[in-house]
């Protein structure tokens, strides 16, 4: 199929929108162009990750799929892009969507991005989460630490005492054995 009409009609509308600031002009010029769109989405991959300050971020990559459709001759222009959110509650997949969306205009439109794309939180301060990996011996110190009921500055000393040595340095056997032992306290 011949795409010789909705390549013009897609030349205008990079004529019109010639930079992503534009954007806010893209309906206007899509409408005049009588070019419709369809977007389709697809969530690729989730993460959870979570900062040393123990604050739970998602990570979320989403597909898009825009489908441009000129109404006079039925050609088609489909454009896929990938985008990733990152939030600390349940905007991460509505933020990748948006980048993707954005990501698929632009190479609809040939439009080169410029701007970095970071994470920015509620008081204004921009910060780049840091990635914890998570390993067994990390979730077994997670569980043990929620296992612990008395005062929270007293656990470090207590596994010192109790292995000689810091809980980041226990191995699995370790950390099992004092798993244990938190959890049956007091029975």
């Amino acid at each position: 199929m011949s795409h010789m009409k909705i390549a013009s009609k897609i030349l205008e509308v990079m004529k019109a929108i010639s930079s992503e600031q534009e954007f806010g002009k893209l309906n206007e010029a899509i409408i005049e162009q009588k070019l419709i769109t369809k977007v389709e989405y697809e969530i690729e991959e989730t993460k959870e990750s979570i900062t040393s300050q123990r604050v739970v971020w998602q990570l979320v990559t989403v597909s898009c799929e825009l489908t441009i459709i000129d109404v006079e001759s039925d050609e088609i222009l489909v454009n896929v892009a990938y985008g990733s959110g990152m939030d600390q509650g349940d905007k991460a997949v509505a933020k990748a969507q948006d980048m993707a969306q954005r990501f698929a205009w632009m190479a609809a439109l040939n439009i080169e991005s410029r701007e970095p794309v970071v994470v920015t939180i509620k008081d204004g301060e921009v910060v780049t989460p840091e990635f914890v990996v998570e390993t067994p011996e990390s979730k077994l110190i997670a569980h043990i630490k929620a296992l612990w009921k008395w005062d929270t500055a007293l656990f470090p000393d207590y596994a010192l005492q109790r292995f000689k040595k810091p809980i980041e340095q226990l191995n699995i056997s370790e950390l099992s054995v004092l798993k244990n032992e938190l959890e049956n306290y007091g029975r």
